[in-house]
């Protein structure tokens, strides 16, 4: 395997990882759930048809997570004014059993919202609501009501209700997402003050974790940096030869007893523990409640961007420090990386953005103590003598 391949393989990594956090993300309060939505009511019995709406409902949650409620109206006729949607049960009154309205959090607690003063023909707009799904609420469909209320250019109201439901399930790796969670919880002594604390710890607990697994990734980034140059030459020499040059490759990785896939594999625990990290933490109630220096709710992105700018720096620390970041094949990845992750920690809530910015952080500390070491041990050794 050639040093092209190796890159493509940790391209094919990122990738991986990038479409399955983007896919995730659709799980954050504010930009759709992954279940089927409820059947769009088109035109309702009653309207007049010079003022036929759409509607469409995408709502999911979990047990002892949030339950986020997006709902999308399309105006299919003429410009319509003061548009109003809320939520309540199906009996017409202001209750959403099991959910509960996040009363203490003025921003969430919201059953009805102005979506817009004037929607012309052909435009949508929609809103996101946010309800407390409490633990122990069992997996199923629960129904709810919407109800869409309008006025006409002549000042005629309207009002269109629907029925949807939400769907509660819980992932077969839920188990584990609870265990993250008591520990946080641990960690930040169940205080929504201290959950950016605990945050805090709980990243540097799960670095010490998998410190083994980081130094084996970082060696073997090393071992492949120094040999690169002798890889450039045998690329430059025979590159009308791919056999002959894959073989040589082949040879020179025997020869330093060095294996290509060494430091992609590594990097796969950390992927999966990251993942589960995150399922971990979006849509977690008591986050959503905990604010951090400028942060009024960790459950909810950075509202000024800073943690996923930070995110972006410690990633570009940890690249910059390491072997491989200072090699121009490579240079490209040292640059794209911090990019890539600042625009999806935009997206993600800011626990998941300032746990990422700590972690980084921690890398880069890892690979600062690595390089003195291997500068004190190579002082320790003394200059060669030649003979």
């Amino acid at each position: 395997m050639n040093k092209i391949k190796t890159k493509w393989l940790l391209w094919i990594l990122v990738v991986i990882s990038s479409i399955s956090m983007l896919g995730l993300s659709g799980c954050i309060p504010g930009m759709g759930g992954s279940k089927e939505p409820s059947q769009p009511n088109i035109t309702a019995q009653g309207m007049d048809p010079n003022h036929p709406i759409a509607m469409s409902v995408n709502a999911m949650g979990k047990e002892g997570e949030v339950a986020s409620i997006t709902i999308k109206v399309e105006n299919l006729g003429a410009l319509i004014n003061n548009l109003h949607v809320s939520v309540g049960s199906v009996d017409g009154t202001d209750d959403v059993s099991p959910f509960v309205v996040m009363e203490d959090m003025p921003d969430l607690s919201l059953r009805s919202q102005k979506l817009a003063d004037n929607l012309p023909a052909g435009e949508a707009s929609q809103a996101t609501y946010i309800f407390e799904c409490p633990e122990g609420t069992p997996d199923g469909q629960y129904n709810l009501q919407m109800t869409v209320t309008f006025t006409d250019i002549g000042g005629e109201e309207y009002t269109v209700t629907d029925i949807f439901y939400v769907s509660i399930s819980r992932p077969w790796f839920y188990f584990i997402t609870i265990a993250m969670r008591r520990v946080l919880d641990f960690l930040s002594g169940g205080s929504a003050g201290l959950y950016g604390l605990g945050i805090i710890l709980f990243t540097l607990l799960l670095k010490l974790l998998l410190w083994p697994v980081s130094k084996t990734t970082m060696k073997s980034q090393e071992q492949m940096s120094k040999i690169q140059p002798k890889i450039n030459e045998i690329n430059k020499k025979y590159k009308d030869n791919p056999e002959r040059k894959n073989e040589l490759i082949m040879d020179l990785y025997k020869q330093e007893n060095i294996n290509p896939m060494s430091g992609c594999l590594p990097m796969l625990p950390q992927l999966l523990v990251l993942w589960v990290l995150y399922t971990a933490l979006q849509g977690y109630i008591p986050l959503y409640r905990a604010s951090f220096l400028w942060c009024p709710s960790l459950g909810m992105p950075d509202p000024y961007y800073i943690f996923p700018i930070l995110a972006g720096v410690s990633t570009f620390l940890q690249s910059y420090t390491g072997p491989q970041g200072k090699d121009p094949q490579t240079k490209s990845m040292m640059y794209m990386m911090p990019i890539f992750f600042f625009i999806i920690m935009m997206r993600f809530p800011a626990a998941l953005s300032m746990f990422w910015t700590v972690y980084g952080l921690f890398s880069w500390g890892q690979q600062a103590f690595m390089n003195h070491q291997k500068k004190k041990n190579a002082l320790s050794q003394g200059p060669v003598e030649l003979k």
